[in-house]
């Protein structure tokens, strides 16, 4: 993987769709914010009637069970509320972007809502990589450490502590390898399954310490934009509004160069038409020759033979 040309490749391809990025990922974020806060106080308005009143010191003192339950109920529902619109949102944005690179089309500031095309794969994809699939792993680990404190074992939690540690490294591995999930369902149009084995065989094919190196560094750059943003609060919150497209970007040119198409950003960016990738071959090129001329007519009367 070539660090240099990606971050390269991904300023640049942020600078040339720089205001659609802004508003594509403002959306992404506010509208899940918006709808996530409308499920919220209609599940506190639901629980208001189970709320016990006391007159002697003007306020609520207790919770009926029902309340409770609505309450529970209402923080889950936000929860999954902004899941449902927020990837789709997100999925709309690179959708733009992946058009911007392989057709050489700018991107649209409402390219947003295309990823609602693609909702049950980006969706499905997203809950499975990222929390079922860690979801079922932590199970047994944190089932240990709840057993051992009420048995009051030590062994047990030590050896649940050990098992939360060891599920934690195979994370790490797994959310590195399905970094492209997402970026896959959009492109490949594939389905949950398909994605997270091709994203995994595209991050080994790279190499999966080149891939874990060129996220950390990321990851630093977007620290030093957020430690630029408590200094300088104005220049900072500015800067602060770039960090999430430009990251959108920088995933974009990691999963070109991994699919060995990074070539098409170079022609994305000249504003010109995609050249016509030459086709493989396992053997040299053959030379061609132009066929010889044909032998002039015998004059008339000649024999012929």
């Amino acid at each position: 993987m070539d660090l240099g040309k990606l971050f390269k490749d991904a300023w640049e391809l942020f600078v040339k769709d720089i205001g659609q990025l802004i508003v594509g990922m403002l959306l992404a974020a506010v509208i899940p914010g918006v709808a996530g806060g409308a499920v919220l106080v209609l599940a506190v308005l639901l629980a208001m009637p189970g709320m016990v009143s006391s007159s002697e010191q003007g306020g609520f003192t207790a919770l009926s069970a029902v309340s409770i339950a609505v309450l529970v109920l209402g923080y889950f529902a936000v929860f999954a509320v902004m899941l449902l619109v927020a990837v789709p949102l997100y999925a709309g944005v690179l959708t733009g972007e992946l058009r911007r690179v392989r057709e050489g089309r700018t991107l649209g500031f409402w390219d947003a809502f295309s990823g609602f095309r693609v909702f049950r794969g980006v969706v499905w994809t997203y809950a499975l990589a990222y929390l079922l699939v860690p979801l079922a792993l932590l199970v047994v680990p944190i089932a240990v450490i709840v057993l051992g404190g009420v048995l009051i074992s030590w062994p047990l939690i030590a050896g649940g502590i050990v098992l939360v540690v060891a599920v934690s490294v195979g994370l790490v591995y797994l959310s590195v390898c399905w970094i492209y999930a997402i970026v896959v369902v959009v492109d490949r149009g594939v389905g949950a399954r398909d994605a997270l084995r091709e994203t995994r065989a595209l991050v080994h094919g790279t190499g999966w310490w080149w891939t874990f190196l060129a996220l950390f560094l990321l990851q630093l750059v977007m620290m030093g934009v957020y430690l630029v943003a408590g200094v300088l609060p104005v220049v900072g919150g500015a800067a602060g509004l770039l960090i999430a497209p430009y990251g959108l970007t920088f995933l974009v040119a990691m999963y070109f160069q991994a699919r060995r198409e990074d070539w098409l950003i170079g022609a994305a960016l000249s504003a010109a038409a995609p050249p016509p990738r030459p086709a493989a071959s396992s053997g040299p090129p053959t030379a061609t020759w132009p066929a010889p001329p044909e032998p002039p007519e015998p004059p008339e009367g000649a024999d012929r033979v």
